[in-house]
């Protein structure tokens, strides 16, 4: 089974994340971010490492979701390959490789944003993690 799935919503994307860890729950909800934006980059560009703070872990969250959003939608890029090294209360570390689309190379699917709503970050009873985001599409 993969560590990501779609939910069905009427009007936007929700994705669901599992894994034993918090970070791979937010790796597998990254995986599914990107496969819904288009085919994976076979050519991804040199690691780069990205730092993103909040308030809370919620805040870190969904600000990381929405780093790679703005990195897809406003620099025009592809990411590839995201490595969560460190989830912290505050703070999501990552490396991802990316590089820039081409130009006229359309997404798959136009997604503006994670949301805070419907957001769920929990330890599930046999120990491994969920992460489910809404996206706003």
């Amino acid at each position: 089974m993969a560590p990501w799935r779609l939910l069905d919503h009427p009007a936007d994307l929700a994705v669901e994340g599992r894994g034993d860890t918090p970070a791979a729950a937010l790796a597998a909800v990254m995986e599914g971010l990107l496969a819904q934006l288009g085919p994976g980059d076979p050519h991804p560009g040199p690691p780069e490492d990205l730092t993103v703070e909040g308030l809370d872990r919620q805040e870190a969250l969904v600000s990381t979701l929405n780093e790679l959003l703005y990195r897809v939608n406003v620099q025009q890029r592809w990411l590839a390959c995201p490595q969560v090294l460190e989830l912290a209360d505050t703070r999501v570390r990552l490396r991802i490789r990316s590089r820039r689309r081409p130009a006229g190379q359309a997404l798959d699917t136009e997604i503006k944003a994670a949301t805070y709503h419907d957001l769920q970050f929990a330890a599930n009873p046999d120990g491994s993690w969920r992460l489910r985001v809404l996206f706003d599409v």
